[in-house]
Formats: C-alpha cells, sequence, structure tokens
C-alpha cells in the first residue's frame, strides 16, 4: 500500500490542479481533463454543443494539431462532467497538455463555425436516435444532454459564449493523469478530496450561481 501512494502525486499544471498516478517508464500515458459542466446543468444541449466549440480557434482544429503529434483524443458530455482524454508517449504529455489548454482557455468563436457544428451535432443527435436503448432511463438523459434538433438551432451564439468563460475556468477544471508523467510531487496541495464546484443553473426565472450541488431546478 505504501508503494501504491508513493505513486499518487499531486501537481500543478499552467495554474491547474492535478493529480497523477506515476508508472515509472510506461509506454503511454493517459490524461483526462475534467470539467465540472454536463448536460444537466444548462439549457438542454449546450454543454455538449460547447464540448464540439472547444475543438476550434478561428479555423484551426484540436484534433489535427494533436494527431500532428500522434496523440489519440476523445470528448465525452455526461450530466454533470465533460472530460477530454488523450492518449499519448510520455514526452508529449507537456505539448499534449498545452495544446489542449489553449483551446479550453478560448472563449471566442466564429459565426461560420458555430453554425457548422450545429450541423454536425444534429447528425449526431440522428444518429443515437437511430439506434434506441432499451433503457428509457438512458434514453431520457441521453437526450437531455444532446438536446433535438430544435434545442440545436436555438443554441444563443451569445450565451454560449458566457457560459465558456464561467465553465472552462481554471477552478472548475481538474487534470487527471495515469503514466509517466515526470511531474513533481507537490507537497503543499491537498484538497484534491474536498474539491468545491462551479456550477450555474439557467432556470424559468433566469440565471443563479450555486456551489457544490448537482439539483437541476
Amino acid at each position: 500500500m505504501k508503494s501504491l501512494d508513493e505513486s499518487i502525486v499531486n501537481f500543478k499544471f499552467a495554474g491547474l490542479s492535478g493529480l497523477g498516478f506515476h508508472i515509472k517508464n510506461a509506454c503511454i500515458n493517459c490524461i483526462s481533463v475534467k470539467i465540472n459542466f454536463g448536460g444537466l446543468d444548462s439549457k438542454i444541449g449546450y454543454a455538449h454543443f460547447l464540448e464540439h466549440m472547444k475543438f476550434w480557434i478561428g479555423d484551426d482544429h484540436l484534433y489535427e494539431e494533436m494527431k500532428n503529434l500522434s496523440i489519440v483524443l476523445n470528448a465525452t458530455t455526461s450530466e454533470n462532467k465533460t472530460y477530454f482524454t488523450l492518449f499519448c508517449a510520455p514526452n508529449k504529455t507537456k505539448d499534449a497538455l498545452n495544446i489542449l489548454l489553449k483551446y479550453l482557455n478560448n472563449h471566442i468563436y466564429s459565426e461560420k463555425i458555430f453554425e457548422k457544428e450545429k450541423k454536425v451535432v444534429i447528425n449526431e443527435i440522428k444518429g443515437y436516435k437511430s439506434i434506441q436503448s432499451k433503457d428509457i432511463k438512458l434514453n431520457i438523459i441521453r437526450d437531455r444532454i444532446l438536446g433535438t434538433e430544435k434545442n440545436i438551432h436555438q443554441i444563443s451564439f451569445y450565451d454560449l459564449h458566457k457560459l465558456s468563460k464561467y465553465f472552462y475556468d481554471k477552478n472548475n477544471i481538474k487534470i487527471y493523469i495515469v503514466g509517466d508523467s515526470n511531474f513533481h510531487r507537490n507537497i503543499n496541495f491537498s484538497n484534491y478530496q474536498r474539491e468545491i464546484t462551479k456550477k450555474k443553473i439557467i432556470t424559468k426565472d433566469g440565471e443563479c450561481d450555486i456551489q457544490g450541488t448537482e439539483e437541476v431546478l
């Protein structure tokens, strides 16, 4: 157990808190960047649509930048979290994180890409709709995260910008690494078990800020 405990490393990267499990001489590192923002934290479809928009800075695309460094990338949106997950060679870990955070910290999107991604997301919704789960509850949650074609068309460019700045904030993002990250242990940081999440709920009466809850009104 002592050796396992010694493999756990708390670190800081670009002002973000991180938690790593160090595996010496690992061939591949798995990196997961978690944002405390999911499909139940805002209007229907917003969190998932924002996940798509985070792949863009102007006409530059995150996937293409990662592919040029042989980094495998995927992103998912759940009820209350968004994850960007990377697989890379250990010596590419810092490059991978720097590129990803460059995109996550971007809150300015072009109207052209905004409209383009609406079509992409609508096609994705149609694909999921063609494969219905037998679990009715799962279908309801999925539809709440993805939304409908009507929901996507109603997404506001202005609201998307506001949500991006609010939720993709350094206090609402955490990095997890399994592998040979070569990050130094940070003995002064030990509050990863007591995260205060930053949430915003959009109700019929407007917006309000809350902490430490995932309730949807």
